[in-house]
């Protein structure tokens, strides 16, 4: 559903989305300048779209601070803390995180 409104906004509001946009991303990199530690954890949840890679080279501060996961979906993603099942999260310790098996992010 918040895909769908996502794409509808983007199609109705192409200004004010853009502006939005480039505003979370600021935000993200600001945040991103003071923390000592970034930690992606999303699951199978977020497509691999260019907004994607935006936010994590924000993230990343364009690759000059590595990225951390606990462990990897099957296709590469990092795993959602809240994932339950076989899918749930048995690591203790974070490893970096290089993005989808397709896309390196960080260094």
């Amino acid at each position: 559903m918040l895909h769908r409104w996502r794409d509808e906004s983007q199609r109705q509001y192409p200004d004010a989305y853009r502006s939005i946009q480039e505003k979370n991303l600021r935000i993200i990199r600001e945040l991103s300048a003071k923390a000592e530690v970034r930690i992606v954890a999303w699951g199978n949840l977020v497509p691999d779209v260019p907004l994607t890679q935006h936010v994590l080279l924000a993230m990343s501060l364009d690759g000059e601070h590595a990225l951390l996961t606990w462990e990897w979906t099957q296709a590469g993603s990092p795993k959602h803390p809240m994932a339950r099942g076989q899918g749930r999260i048995k690591a203790t310790t974070l490893s970096v995180w290089r993005g989808p098996k397709k896309v390196t992010v960080c260094p």
